[in-house]
């Protein structure tokens, strides 16, 4: 239930959490929806929840969202909500991670042909790698990612950035040396020309 995923998140024993519920319950800043199974809580307006996150400090919001991402890969609940797994690595800046679920996003998102979607985590699981410590192993992934990607942006007609994507993967390549993957990305490119 979303109250015992809170409770491990919050990392505090159960008589501690419930005074913690019920003290927000009182002062209205949470409401508790029955479902039919669960329980569900949520802030009572969008504006409550953006007022509470925006007066966290930065370090103190990445590890809420690091305690979330673990509590979450703990349970193995989302690994079929990459994008849930994705938006919280991200906040939490475990760029490795983010580039991970960001890329398994896409892929599903793909499949489903939901190119918007696609586009979308493909530009999020890139600008996570390109967050990470430069390694050769790092630029092969990059480069796979533009290539990869190219189909979500082939299909959205976005000619002009799947063109971009080719020409960033040549330059990588070339960076590195990597000959079989600068002929990939030059195909990308040249595809995008045609």
């Amino acid at each position: 239930s979303t109250e015992s995923l809170l409770r491990e998140v919050a990392g505090l024993p159960q008589e501690a959490f419930q005074r913690c519920l019920t003290a927000l319950d009182r002062a209205e800043f949470l409401v508790r929806i029955d479902l039919e199974q669960d329980s569900l809580l949520e802030f009572p307006h969008e504006m409550v929840r953006q007022v509470t996150y925006d007066s966290m400090v930065e370090k103190l919001r990445e590890s809420v969202h690091a305690r979330i991402l673990a509590t979450l890969e703990d349970n193995g609940s989302s690994y079929d909500e990459p994008n849930k797994l994705c938006y919280h690595a991200m906040r939490a800046k475990d760029w490795q991670k983010a580039f991970a679920y960001g890329r398994t996003a896409a892929r599903k998102s793909l499949a489903r042909s939901a190119f918007a979607d696609a586009i979308n985590y493909f530009e999020i699981a890139m600008a996570a790698l390109d967050k990470t410590p430069f390694a050769r192993s790092r630029e092969a992934d990059a480069i796979d990612l533009r290539i990869e990607a190219r189909t979500a942006f082939m299909s959205a007609g976005k000619v002009a950035e799947w063109f971009d994507l080719g020409r960033d993967a040549e330059g990588r390549a070339n960076a590195v040396d990597d000959i079989g993957r600068k002929v990939a990305a030059m195909a990308v490119r040249s595809g995008a020309q045609n």
